[in-house]
């Protein structure tokens, strides 16, 4: 058959407008199928976005705990001294601890996490006067500056991995823990993020020298708290 004959055939004219309109319906629901499938895969993104930007997390290291007291220093001055159980200590270690706390969000883009690694200064002591550990060596001051906070441990607390085990200083032949009993943290207006100072030794020495491990934080809240003591 024939174009003539095709157009000159009402019924070979109607099979074939009605095989058209088909396709054009099978065009019209995938498309339909298509949008809906991208549709769902935008609206999904979106809400998990959202939920990642409201879910807060605290990249506060575990072991970092609570500590006896909380000496709070601005410019070289001692503003204040909280032992557990005064009046502002529960208030200000809250305080301090939601300065780790951020957005997942924001923890994915900073590539953080929790994440950090345990950086070891031998040779820097920690303590001026090892033998009652007690005060600044010059070392600590140099990098911790002029305000601070002190957080102090009656008893030996250990440094652990972002992974949770007990870590093991490489340094010497014979490996052993790391334990302190101090902790210090400079302060700043606008950091995001902080180094925490330990003073670390071990079965190897007496006298305390400098670690430290670096995380995001938000600290100007503990800044702006502590000079307007």
């Amino acid at each position: 058959m024939d174009t003539r004959q095709v157009k000159n055939n009402p019924i070979s004219q109607d099979a074939l407008k009605s095989v058209s309109d088909e396709i054009l319906k099978k065009k019209k629901r995938k498309r339909k199928i298509a949008l809906a499938i991208i549709s769902f895969v935008v609206l999904a993104l979106a809400v998990m976005i959202i939920t990642l930007s409201l879910v807060q997390i605290n990249l506060k290291p575990f072991f970092i705990e609570t500590p006896a007291r909380y000496s709070l220093v601005y410019e070289g001055r001692v503003m204040a001294n909280y032992t557990d159980g005064s009046t502002d200590f529960d208030d200000f270690d809250s305080l301090l601890n939601n300065s780790f706390t951020q957005p997942i969000l924001t923890g994915i883009f900073n590539g953080q996490l929790g994440g950090y690694e345990v950086l070891e200064e031998r040779g820097q002591s920690f303590y001026s006067d090892s033998e009652s550990q007690s005060g600044m060596h010059s070392n600590l001051t140099d990098k911790v500056g002029s305000t601070y906070i002190q957080l102090h441990y009656g008893v030996e607390q250990r440094i652990y991995n972002k992974d949770g085990s007990v870590y093991y200083s490489p340094i010497y032949t014979n490996r052993y823990d790391l334990r302190y009993v101090d902790i210090y943290i400079p302060l700043s207006e606008d950091a995001d993020s902080v180094t925490i100072y330990f003073g670390t030794y071990g079965d190897h020495v007496n006298s305390a020298y400098i670690s430290s491990i670096t995380i995001d934080a938000n600290i100007s809240q503990v800044y702006d708290y502590v000079a307007n003591l």
